[in-house]
């Protein structure tokens, strides 16, 4: 009786598995044509599915195929546990030499790490809405179109696709993949909690240059540069370098800053709060008042203790003044630019005496040595013509 019993579980798992993996894949007919025409694929959607989705997943996202790893995020709703997968060596590459030499006895199917999360009721369902919302405006809505080929979303009979690097979505389910990698339930808790409602309304804008209202009562320009929520002329960010020398003077340096290029969410959210659509670039720039430079500790001279004076002139191979050139301790931020006699002095609490000093139009003079101050340096005009 056992010997009967156990091969019709067997079958009904096999059915059962299938059954799920078919579900799991969502793709239309043209689709499927073409994939049962081409055995390849074929064999990647179902090893994807058998690999990384567990068999009961109602909802979740692959990102297929991939030339270098592969994962998946999905919810089982037997085990109520969110399941990342991942593999280091991508199946579809696995697979290619197989197919190429006819042989799939060649195959090896490549080692899945797998890691899980409980969830409660109320997160389940949160996330379920999320996943629904993305299927079903994707169509609609141009913030939310997912026209790619990085991420597929499932639910139900449905799916979409998206880009990697624009849409909320993606971003957020990175996010949750992290999370549950690093068994973080805290971190997960506020994703699903706090971030995922930011990330639906982040989803429903549309992109600045397509919304009538935010078109007509703002500015566009090609270039947007707000430095601490300021805007600057975009003239000041030369060949994507930021104004140093522009800082400089107003005693500031740099400590951070951030570049997107034709970001559509980062469009929205600048054209809202200063009422500039930015059609290429947005650069935010970051700065503190700059304690080490000689104008502020001229002003302050009780907070010369413990500092060095750093000071020296630029000239080029025929002892001609170089102006505008940035001098400062090699691997540190702080510094200063030469003036029209190519003079430059900085304060700096670090015993290291190496410069880096760069100019446009020259080659830079990088962890030039010196013992005494000041120190003249040297620098040779670049031979590439910008």
């Amino acid at each position: 009786m056992k010997k009967i019993v156990l091969p019709i579980i067997l079958l009904a798992l096999s059915a059962i598995t299938t059954m799920a993996q078919d579900k799991l894949m969502r793709i239309s007919a043209e689709d499927r044509e073409i994939r049962n025409q081409e055995p390849k694929l074929a064999f990647h959607d179902k090893e994807i599915t058998r690999l990384l989705i567990p068999e009961n997943a109602e909802f979740g996202m692959i990102v297929v195929p991939s030339f270098y790893s592969e994962r998946a995020l999905a919810y089982d709703s037997v085990s109520h546990m969110l399941v990342t997968s991942y593999v280091k060596k991508s199946i579809w590459n696995e697979m290619t030499k197989p197919f190429k030499q006819n042989d799939m006895s060649l195959y090896k199917a490549p080692d899945v790490r797998k890691r899980a999360v409980s969830l409660n009721y109320i997160q389940t369902r949160k996330l379920k809405t999320l996943w629904n919302h993305v299927i079903s405006t994707s169509e609609d809505r141009l913030d939310n179109k997912l026209d790619g080929t990085s991420w597929t979303f499932f639910l139900g009979d449905q799916q979409a696709k998206a880009r990697h690097s624009n849409n909320p979505m993606v971003r957020f389910v990175e996010e949750i993949c992290s999370a549950v990698s690093d068994s973080d339930t805290y971190r997960l808790e506020f994703l699903i909690d706090f971030a995922l409602d930011k990330t639906i309304e982040r989803m429903d804008r549309l992109p600045a240059l397509d919304d009538p209202v935010l078109s007509q009562r703002c500015r566009v320009v090609d270039t947007l540069v707000v430095w601490n929520g300021e805007v600057l002329p975009s003239k000041l960010y030369r060949q994507g370098k930021p104004p140093t020398e522009y800082f400089y003077q107003r005693q500031q340096i740099i400590v951070g800053g951030n570049h997107s290029y034709r970001n559509a969410l980062m469009q929205r959210d600048y054209a809202e709060d200063y009422s500039i659509i930015a059609r290429d670039h947005i650069y935010e720039i970051i700065t503190v008042p700059d304690t080490l430079c000689e104008a502020y500790l001229q002003q302050h001279p009780d907070k010369k203790k413990n500092l060095r004076r750093i000071e020296g002139f630029v000239k080029d191979e025929k002892g001609k003044a170089v102006a505008h050139a940035w001098a400062n301790i090699s691997g540190w931020c702080g510094g200063a630019p030469t003036d029209e006699q190519g003079h430059f002095v900085f304060w700096t609490p670090l015993k290291d005496n190496r410069l880096d000093v760069y100019c446009d139009g020259y080659s830079p003079a990088l962890k030039y040595e010196f013992d005494t101050v000041p120190v003249t340096i040297r620098i040779k005009p670049s031979p590439y013509k910008f």
